[in-house]
């Protein structure tokens, strides 16, 4: 089991191994906003303050967008992660 804990929404909760993040946040009414859901418009940049080795590696279009918007290394798109195992913590 992975576990997710999104602080400015004070959701803390365990989660089966690959969980795609977008849909725990749409499913647990999180306050982190998604637009195109594929990775382009960055509506959904999150700062990952632990964990980032538990969510999956970005794909090219997730790096594309990171790069073009100036992301810090801590940044993801949260509709293109996907918990691989063990805590991450978002903000």
């Amino acid at each position: 089991m992975a576990r997710i804990i999104i602080k400015k929404d004070n959701l803390d909760s365990e989660v089966p191994d690959g969980k795609d993040l977008r849909e725990y946040c749409q499913e647990n009414n999180s306050s982190i906003c998604f637009g195109c859901e594929v990775g382009v418009c960055a509506t959904c940049l999150v700062d990952v303050k632990e964990g980032m080795d538990n969510l999956s590696e970005p794909d090219e279009i997730e790096k594309n967008t990171l790069e073009r918007i100036g992301a810090k290394p801590c940044n993801r798109l949260a509709c293109q992660c996907k918990l691989k195992k063990g805590t991450v913590e978002v903000d």
